[in-house]
């Protein structure tokens, strides 16, 4: 891949993005244990999505 590090980084940064938001609607929610366990699989995988891609597999 070319462009490895700007992509791992957009990836980084929306798993924040995602962390954040997901805090905030904890407050919001009545389901919080659903939606933090699919924040947490969804976080999960960008961040082994961007350690794939620096690897450059």
């Amino acid at each position: 891949m070319k462009h490895r590090l700007p992509l791992s980084l957009s990836l980084f940064g929306a798993a924040l993005l995602i962390t954040g938001i997901a805090l905030k609607l904890n407050h919001l929610m009545g389901a919080i244990v659903l939606s933090n366990a699919g924040f947490c699989l969804l976080i999960a995988g960008l961040i082994w999505l961007m350690v794939a891609v620096l690897r450059n597999r």
